[in-house]
């Protein structure tokens, strides 16, 4: 039984750590936009 999820566990982690990424360089712009609205 090699029940062993070391490298599954490590693709979902490399695909979690895109996706945070991503969403905070979504947050980034969206900051940068709105400060750029306000000034």
């Amino acid at each position: 039984m090699s029940f062993f999820p070391t490298s599954n566990f490590k693709k979902s982690f490399n695909i979690y750590h895109k996706q945070i990424q991503f969403f905070f360089q979504i947050i980034t712009i969206v900051l940068t936009v709105i400060w750029n609205i306000t000034e």
